[in-house]
């Protein structure tokens, strides 16, 4: 079942595949994920179906008279690829009645942006810490290099006034 030579859902869903697997979650996508997921897969069944039953259905046309009677040899295929789509559309609707059950309360979500913000705090104080080492190395190595030069520049006045 290839998607013939415009891709179409092909790259954007294998894109969704490495974005939606939540980090540390054993490959599980979030619902919002895979609700994204199944929509690029509906999107791909859609245009799969319509360019495999336009392959196999024979070339009629338009006022022919025999025009209904050779409606039926695609019928079977078509049933096939109906089947799969409303199943899908059925995994879908799952999936959003998962989504809406996600929905938190206010007050759930205060306490996650309370923590949020502890974490951040956290973080921050961290971030000031590494900063300040940092400087207090740069001002190690600048007394240092200062210190050479220093030498460096005596030593060759001890030279030149030798020679």
């Amino acid at each position: 079942l290839g998607l013939g030579p415009r891709g179409g859902c092909a790259d954007s869903r294998k894109m969704a595949r490495t974005d939606a697997q939540a980090p540390g979650s054993a490959n599980v996508p979030e619902p919002i994920s895979s609700l994204h997921l199944k929509a690029m897969e509906l999107c791909r069944m859609y245009f799969t179906s319509l360019g495999q039953l336009q392959n196999v259905a024979p070339p009629i046309p338009f006022n022919a008279p025999d025009a209904k009677a050779a409606g039926d040899c695609c019928r079977k295929e078509a049933g096939e690829f109906a089947t799969q789509i409303v199943q899908l559309h059925r995994e879908i609707d799952g999936l959003v009645d998962d989504v809406e059950a996600i929905e938190a309360s206010e007050e759930a979500q205060l306490q996650e942006i309370e923590k949020l913000e502890a974490e951040n705090e956290l973080v921050t104080e961290q971030l000031r810490d590494c900063v300040q080492h940092a400087e207090q190395v740069r001002r190690s190595v600048r007394r240092k290099l200062d210190h050479l030069l220093t030498a460096l520049e005596d030593e060759a006045e001890v030279g030149a006034s030798s020679a």
